[in-house]
């Protein structure tokens, strides 16, 4: 008896009890290492470069995409791009590796604050605009 390849191996019961059966999942399981065996095993597990990290990392950058979005168009696990862009920044910070962790930390931190106080400046900006719209016009006029 021929088993599909398509069909699950864990449906397979006890291995003494249905010959035919399992010589059938041997022949699917020889198969399928078979073909692993043509692939090595770098190949397979075949790591990024640095290059191809900077590369990934700068495409997050000018795209102006979330994380996520950035990752999906990659096609590649989101976690792995924040890593990437995470360790991207504190190379930034820190290109020589000399400052303490919570000296990158804190400038992390700072950062992302100025970048808060940044984007509520200019809300206050639009916001002052359109209620001077609304008091005077378009034009400038009561």
């Amino acid at each position: 008896m021929w088993v599909d390849a398509a069909a699950p191996v864990h449906a397979v019961g006890d291995w003494g009890r249905n010959a035919a059966r399992n010589a059938g999942v041997t022949r699917v399981c020889r198969t399928v290492f078979r073909r692993l065996e043509t692939v090595s095993v770098k190949e397979r597990k075949k790591r990024p470069t640095p290059e191809q990290r900077a590369a990934a990392v700068a495409f997050y950058r000018e795209s102006g995409l979330s994380a996520q979005k950035a990752a999906e168009e990659l096609k590649m696990v989101p976690r792995t791009l924040e890593a990437w862009i995470a360790k991207a920044k504190r190379a930034e910070i820190d290109p020589d590796g000399t400052m303490s962790p919570e000296r990158v930390t804190e400038l992390l931190r700072l950062q992302r604050e100025n970048a808060s106080l940044r984007r509520e400046v200019e809300f206050l900006k639009k916001a002052g605009a359109l209620l001077r719209e609304r008091d005077h016009g378009p034009n400038g006029t009561r």
